[in-house]
Parts: C-alpha cells; sequence; structure tokens
C-alpha cells in the first residue's frame, strides 16, 4: 500500500523547473477519508480554476517548440504520509509529452509514473500498480508568456492477476 488505511492526510511538495529555475513550488495537504479519495481515479487540482502562476517563459508558437520543453522541463512531486512516516517520490524529471491543445492552444506538459502498489489485502493472486499522471496547462499571457492556469495530478490503480 502507498498509504496507510488510517492516515487521514497526505502531503504533497511539488516544484517545476524550467532550464533549472524554479516556476512553481507547491505545499499541499490532501484529506484521504472521504470516499472521493478512495475511488479510482483520484485527483488532486494543485490550483483553483482562478487562479494563474506568471512565468517568464515565452509561449511557444509552433509544435517544434513545444516539442523543445520536453528537454527543458523537470518535476519534482514527493508524496508523504506524515502518519505511517512513509514517502513516495512521483518525480518524472522529464516530462513524458508536451503538446498544444487543439481548441484553446494552452500547452499541456505532462508527466507520469508507475509504481508497484503492493498486494491487494482482498486479493490474494492480485498485485497492484499504480499510474500518476500529471497535467499542467500553461496558457498564453497578454505579454506572451506562459501562465501556469492547471495541475493536476491523477492516479489509478490496477490489479494484475499473478496467477498462472
Amino acid at each position: 500500500m502507498l498509504i496507510a488505511a488510517s492516515s487521514s492526510v497526505l502531503i504533497s511538495a511539488v516544484d517545476v523547473y524550467h532550464r533549472n529555475k524554479l516556476i512553481f513550488t507547491k505545499t499541499e495537504e490532501t484529506e484521504t477519508v472521504s470516499g472521493w479519495f478512495q475511488c479510482s481515479p483520484f485527483r488532486i487540482d494543485l490550483l483553483d480554476p482562478k487562479d494563474v502562476v506568471p512565468t517568464d517563459i515565452p509561449h511557444p508558437d509552433g509544435d517544434a517548440t513545444c516539442t523543445s520543453l520536453i528537454n527543458d522541463m523537470t518535476l519534482s512531486w514527493i508524496l508523504i504520509d506524515p502518519l505511517s512516516k512513509r514517502v513516495v517520490n512521483l518525480s518524472s524529471h522529464r516530462p513524458v509529452s508536451v503538446q498544444r491543445h487543439w481548441l484553446t492552444g494552452d500547452v499541456q506538459v505532462r508527466f507520469g509514473s508507475v509504481l508497484a502498489g503492493g498486494n491487494h489485502k482482498h486479493l490474494s493472486e492480485a498485485y497492484a500498480l499504480v499510474q500518476c499522471a500529471i497535467v499542467v496547462n500553461c496558457g498564453r499571457s497578454d505579454g506572451g508568456e506562459m501562465q501556469v492556469r492547471k495541475f493536476i495530478f491523477i492516479f489509478f490503480y490496477f490489479f494484475l492477476n499473478t496467477s498462472t
């Protein structure tokens, strides 16, 4: 299990860098006792819909410029369970994809990790995997720079049958 069954909160510590310069950082507490948390997929939104984080990064004009962001951006996401004193590193050092949204023109930077989740307590022959997807949506400011507008973390549980 990634978290203890009795944990009521998880702490996320998140940093995003562009060319080794910090462009976004946040520490967020997420409660884990509601039905919302117990469902898969589970989602954490790090920004409120009205929040915008300005950057000094020029907004890409074309697909080639979007592709260059794959080498320029890095993510560090540490998930902390303070009750069990466990830490999970969800970092995906480089994006797995960067593309422009076809309708809005926003740049979508996608990071991802797959982690082993251990044996499932109800299925003796099943093994859990957790897929972590992090999506950062960046719009264009009036001055032409990228603005972080959405920062979403989604994780999915998968159970693999290990019996032959």
